[in-house]
């Protein structure tokens, strides 16, 4: 009786522990869900931020080199730099039409779309002040930083450093 009372108590103790784990790896199986969803929305945050980032940096060498130019070459350079800034800003404009949101961030889809067709904007701008005898771009500059300030305020939404695209870019 001692060895059905002793063998009763031990097949208790191990359906207690199985049941316990059991629970315990629910309860485990349930939470990384939604940390792989913070996880996934901030990779695809990361991603589409270095999407646009690379987009315009491998396309407004010439815009960026005619800038800081404008005040120190002479005019039979800067009609050249003019020339390819210009061509450079036609293939930011082209380039971003590629860009797309990832599903991943459907949540700030109206932001970023808001703010890509913003970016797009703010070049179109520049394109236009290029075809100008003196090209000011400080309309596009403040146009690009509405921009910058959505993307950033999504950055931080989904738990990343704000960060400024105005700087990546160097505009």
């Amino acid at each position: 009786m001692k060895k059905i009372w002793g063998a009763t108590l031990a097949l208790a103790i191990v359906l207690g522990a199985c049941s316990n784990d059991q629970t315990e790896e629910q309860s485990a199986n349930e939470q990384p869900t939604e940390e792989t969803e913070t996880v996934d929305v901030k990779k695809a945050m990361m991603n589409f931020y270095m999407e646009m980032t690379n987009t315009i940096n491998e396309n407004d060498t010439a815009l960026n080199t005619y800038r800081e130019a404008m005040e120190k070459e002479s005019s039979e350079e800067m009609a050249q730099l003019k020339e390819e800034a210009l061509t450079s800003a036609e293939k930011v404009v082209e380039a971003l039409q590629s860009v797309t949101i990832p599903t991943e961030l459907n949540a700030y889809e109206e932001t970023l779309k808001e703010s890509l067709e913003t970016v797009v904007g703010s070049y179109e701008m520049i394109k236009e002040e290029l075809t100008k005898e003196a090209p000011s771009f400080e309309a596009a500059d403040a146009k690009f930083m509405e921009a910058d300030e959505k993307i950033a305020s999504v950055l931080e939404e989904v738990g990343l450093h704000k960060s400024s695209l105005y700087n990546d870019v160097n505009m």
